[in-house]
């Protein structure tokens, strides 16, 4: 009997990368070959499965190597959708927008550089200022006045935000170190791109002529997770920093299944099975009214964060089963490449 041939693309940080290659190695029907980025664009076509823990700086490059690969009938992850969502919030409002399962926290955009035009589509404070990418609440701010709406407006025109503010990354990364969640070489790193920019900043570059933001849901402690993959579910509630109204990349996580509520799960397992994903993730806040409103989505993570998961629930009866949860072998069987 043939092999199943599968590409992986190794991601050394943060990734699926590890796990993948443990559960494929030991497969005896798995032909598994690991590939560098740089051999992706020579990727022999004769594989089966093409797998990639796609990081936002590659976005774009892997979103026109799996369009070649679908047509050709290779089956990817993930998914081109996903992809084409992924770390691009403007994307998800003007798509999720026009979705009837779900209701997204309402936006505000304009690539207009007329500072006219700006002011009267921004006229709603306070709003969360956001670029299209990023995780981690990087340059995630709160806009209270129209004096700082215009700071805004000339850095979008003139000069661009980069995707990683280094000040503000050093900051973060220095209280996290005082609460104890990273340790001092994390602070070292941090200080020294101040000067010496990364690899990674490069590729990400700076965005400009455009502005997005959300609207300010004031009434929120943290915000909730939920990971759909196949028919399970698992979720974290992520409380927000001290004096912040901000929880993505807090550290302050709560792996209390009574604080995710069925609502979030039932939206998301709809929404996944509407926009047909093989893994979607979705973060949730309340409005003024107590419904639960999408803040953005997303089809990957990091997995460490989520290895204090004490359980799951299963899509047709929505029970919590405490078990293992093991989303890299969930997503394996997702795509048919084990049994379920």
């Amino acid at each position: 009997m043939d092999k199943t041939k599968v590409a992986l693309v190794i991601e050394s940080v943060n990734s699926f990368s590890d796990r993948f290659i443990e559960l494929l190695g030991e497969a005896d029907h798995i032909d598994l070959k690991c590939l560098d980025i740089r051999e992706v664009k020579f990727c022999p076509q004769n594989f089966d499965y093409i797998l990639w823990h796609v990081p936002p700086e590659k976005r774009i490059l892997a979103l026109d190597y799996y369009s070649a690969a679908v047509h050709q009938g290779i089956k990817v992850f993930p998914d081109l959708l996903s992809l084409y969502l992924f770390e691009d919030k403007i994307r998800q409002s003007v798509f999720l927008d026009k979705v009837d399962s779900v209701k997204i926290v309402p936006y505000y955009y304009t690539e207009s550089m007329n500072w006219g035009i700006v002011k009267d589509i921004f006229k709603e404070f306070p709003f969360v200022f956001k670029l299209k990418s990023g995780a981690g609440s990087i340059n995630v701010r709160l806009v209270r006045s129209q004096f700082q709406l215009f700071r805004l407006y000339l850095v979008a025109k003139y000069i661009g935000f980069p995707q990683v503010n280094k000040l503000r990354n050093l900051l973060y990364v220095w209280k996290k170190y005082r609460l104890k969640q990273v340790r001092l070489h994390r602070v070292i790193r941090a200080m020294a791109r101040l000067f010496v920019p990364t690899k990674r900043d490069i590729e990400l570059g700076r965005e400009k002529g455009y502005l997005y933001g959300q609207k300010f849901l004031a009434n929120n402690k943290g915000d909730i997770r939920v990971i759909v993959i196949g028919n399970k579910a698992f979720g974290i509630y992520r409380k927000n920093r001290e004096n912040d109204f901000r929880a993505s990349g807090s550290g302050l996580i709560s792996y209390d299944s009574a604080d995710i509520p069925q609502g979030a799960l039932k939206t998301t397992f709809q929404l996944s099975k509407e926009l047909n994903t093989l893994t979607l993730a979705c973060d949730y806040l309340y409005n003024d009214e107590g419904e639960l409103m999408l803040v953005e989505v997303s089809y990957g993570w990091v997995p460490s964060a989520y290895i204090d998961c004490k359980g799951y629930w299963e899509e047709h009866t929505l029970k919590y089963q405490v078990g293992l949860v093991e989303p890299e072998k969930w997503i394996l069987e997702s795509l048919g490449l084990f049994d379920e």
